[in-house]
């Protein structure tokens, strides 16, 4: 039974978790290629050109031999996001990153280590995790799961006989990696609770071009494998209350646990979790004690990967164990007194009709135009009025329009019969609850222009594409009780999702050229 399950599951799904590792290890053939990778960045234009076309007439071949149908366009989407974060970290250089990168000493130069390059060379270098208080060297105090992924990597490639810049350029493939199956992931979950038709394939659009996931792509820190082992819990979370096996509750475990032992704020996702856990003992109480190997197993697991790292260095260094990496109270970033409408209440005009990032704690302090506008362009900063500009107006604009339509839709979600099975409910109100409530809580404790960045919250966009999903998907109300306007309304939504695959389409293209 398990097997038929699982291919008919696999029959269904457009492309897999392979489409996603092939698109990966092309980049990175192409990225260990110097003539090749040189030959691209020096014509940048008729690269993306030749990308175009060459997508183009994949999706005329594949439209051409298949029907023309959701699931078909579905797999066209997926692999066209792919492609499009692979062409973006082929572009970029790997020292482009916003968040705490610090600098390669160099494969024949002492290391004076510091940040994510530190972190990750420092492992390269000495093969065995810092011997001394991860206090003392910026970003080292993170749990070193990413950093030894990209260690064993960069040493695969100085295997291979790369050059120095081609093993570093090399480590983008990994961020590229697990952006593309969080967006997999993401989509699977969605079908998983049942979003079908025009409802999943505009909700897929609309994750498969936003930007978020194409920046972390290329950013060369533990954001992008958190985001993916998260969205892996939550996946298998959903398939273990469907089919409550030893598989599924070992495979949260170790996804929950990855996602730890590469960045703790995974484990807001527990709570959903533990909820969904609670609710299948309970109606299951008659065999208890099958729940409870289960349960047992999955700590078993879970436990010792996720909480590793901060056991160690609370009993070796006495370092806390939530402990965040401290910025200076005179930090130029600093929010200082203000009021607590003006975090939490409505954005002002003055914090809304500019896109990028101007890095003032006088103006910035309102938390959820601050987490749409690095949603979207994370702390991109560029203050010059052109195209570029107006393009990411228009995007912030019709993203905060959408925030709200599509966060109102999965209200409706939560409280219409029908919809989802009171337990899916259940999850992810907790789950959405408890992240949120961590990222505000995270906010006031760390008042800086830094930490209000959704990175720390990557899985919230989830939330509401499933409520527009299942909202675009159910039949309004009859000829005079509402159906016009439930219409129309459906109309506009999909119109904004529309407008956004546009506008944010011709944003990454402004990023490639």
């Amino acid at each position: 039974m398990k097997e038929i399950l699982s291919t008919a599951r696999e029959e269904l799904d457009p492309v897999t978790w392979r489409a996603a590792l092939l698109v990966s290890a092309g980049a990175w053939a192409v990225n260990a290629c110097r003539p090749l990778s040189d030959l691209i960045l020096a014509h940048k234009f008729w690269f993306a050109i030749l990308l175009g076309a060459s997508y183009g007439c994949l999706a005329l071949l594949v439209l051409w031999r298949r029907r023309w149908d959701s699931r078909t366009l579905l797999g066209l989407v997926l692999v066209g996001g792919f492609l499009l974060r692979a062409a973006y970290i082929l572009d970029l250089p790997y020292e482009y990153s916003l968040h705490d990168l610090g600098s390669f000493a160099g494969f024949d130069v002492p290391g004076e280590y510091d940040g994510h390059f530190g972190y990750i060379e420092y492992l390269f270098k000495n093969g065995h995790l810092p011997d001394f208080d991860p206090r003392q060297l910026w970003s080292f105090s993170n749990p070193p799961g990413f950093h030894i992924l990209a260690a064993l990597l960069l040493a695969l490639a100085r295997a291979a006989g790369l050059e120095q810049l081609q093993c570093y350029e090399s480590l983008q493939v990994l961020t590229l990696l697990f952006a593309n199956l969080t967006v997999l992931t993401l989509y699977r979950i969605m079908k998983e609770l049942s979003v079908r038709g025009n409802g999943l394939l505009f909700v897929t659009a609309l994750l498969s071009v936003h930007p978020f996931f194409t920046i972390t792509a290329g950013t060369l820190n533990n954001d992008s494998m958190t985001a993916c082992m998260m969205a892996l819990a939550m996946l298998y979370t959903v398939r273990w209350w469907k089919e409550p096996t030893m598989r599924n509750i070992l495979t949260i475990a170790l996804a929950l646990g990855l996602g730890m032992f590469a960045k703790l704020n995974a484990a807001t996702a527990a709570f959903g979790i533990g909820a969904v856990f609670l609710c299948g003992l309970w109606q299951n109480r008659q065999v208890w004690k099958k729940y409870a190997g289960q349960f047992a197993a999955f700590l078993a697991v879970c436990a010792p990967l996720g909480l590793f790292w901060p056991i160690r260095n609370l009993l070796k260094f006495n370092m806390p164990l939530l402990y965040i990496q401290e910025v200076a109270a005179t930090d130029p970033g600093r929010i200082g007194e203000v009021s607590l409408f003006s975090r939490l209440g409505l954005p002002s005009l003055s914090q809304i009709l500019y896109p990028f990032s101007r890095g003032d704690p006088a103006l910035e302090t309102n938390i959820w135009i601050q987490t749409l506008r690095s949603g979207l362009f994370d702390e991109i900063s560029a203050t010059d009025v052109d195209n570029f500009w107006r393009i990411g107006l228009a995007l912030l604009l019709v993203s905060l329009v959408l925030a709200l339509v599509m966060n109102a839709a999965f209200l409706w979600s939560l409280c219409r019969k029908g919809t989802l099975s009171p337990v899916m409910k259940l999850f992810l109100a907790v789950s959405y609850g408890a992240m949120l409530l961590a990222y505000l809580k995270f906010c006031f404790d760390e008042p800086f222009l830094c930490t209000m960045n959704y990175r720390y919250i990557p899985l919230g966009i989830l939330f509401p594409c499933v409520g527009a999903g299942l909202w675009l998907q159910t039949p309004g109300p009859g000829p005079g009780g509402g159906g016009a306007v439930r219409r129309a309304a459906k109309v506009l939504l999909l119109g904004g999702i529309g407008l956004f695959f546009l506008l944010a389409l011709l944003f990454s293209l402004y990023l490639l050229l």
